[in-house]
């Protein structure tokens, strides 16, 4: 599942890693919701100039209480799979103020099916996860902070946020079994360049750290449309050491849509 979380766990940024533990975590105010049901985004995941998968979101209608479903089917290709491979598919349960109430995941890593549950938020400072691998449960428990999203929630919710050049934001995030404190830069406005078509575009920049670990950092950089859509069409990071980057391909937007 990692090459999925870092397509969309692109969410973004740290300053440094030492300030990972000591700052305070404030995730800013949720503005109006810029999507609708029925959005659906697709994207091509490359690595050094070669195409190794695709990603597909889709905003689905919510279950048991919730606005909104954010599905994510993630998978590589053949020419990835002499060194990674994995098809997979999560999703998340907002509330109509984009609330995480729930995530879940099924994956298939080198061949090896792994799923997991978690309901949200953190209770007392810690995210229980129901997971299983070939069927047999192993459940964990996190440290995780009061506002910890999933990294489908967490991405959606930075679509909603003012986002003013210089601004810092900071969301602690669930993504590949760990949580991490992601602490955003808003960088500017610049064009973005990708086979859906040429965007202007707010350009965010920074890491991501272990909430457990500051040691464990990962540099990432993102891209939203700068219109009232705020469509997420670029994100670059890290797998196994090897740059990965999401380039949004094609997209549809949401029949309950509203401009701003």
């Amino acid at each position: 599942m990692r090459g999925l979380a870092v397509a969309l766990g692109s969410v973004l940024a740290l300053a440094s890693p030492a300030r990972g533990r000591a700052q305070a975590c404030v995730t800013p105010a949720v503005g109006r919701v810029p999507f609708g049901l029925g959005e659906r985004l697709s994207y091509d995941i490359d690595s050094l100039g070669a195409s190794i998968g695709t990603l597909r979101l889709a905003v689905l209608p919510g279950q048991r209480g919730a606005a909104y479903a954010i599905e994510a089917r993630g998978r590589t290709n053949t020419f990835a799979a002499n060194f990674y491979q994995v098809d997979a598919i999560a999703r998340s349960h907002l509330g109509p103020a984009l609330q995480d109430r729930s995530y879940s995941q099924d994956a298939t890593e080198r061949g090896v099916r792994e799923s997991l549950d978690i309901a949200f938020p953190a209770a007392q400072g810690r995210l229980h996860v129901r997971a299983a691998k070939e069927g047999n449960r192993h459940d964990f428990d996190l440290h995780a902070p009061d506002q910890t999203r999933d990294l489908l929630a967490a991405l959606y919710t930075l679509r909603a946020m003012k986002l003013t050049d210089g601004e810092e934001l900071c969301l602690p995030v669930y993504g590949a079994k760990h949580v991490w404190f992601v602490r955003a830069r808003v960088a500017g406005r610049e064009m973005a360049h990708t086979p859906a078509g040429d965007f202007r575009s707010i350009h965010l920049t920074g890491s991501a750290v272990f909430v457990d670990n500051p040691k464990v950092c990962r540099p990432l950089q993102f891209w939203l449309t700068d219109d009232a859509r705020r469509l997420p069409v670029a994100a670059c990071g890290t797998v196994q050491n090897k740059p990965v980057c999401a380039n949004l391909e094609s997209f549809v937007v949401g029949k309950r849509w509203r401009s701003r």
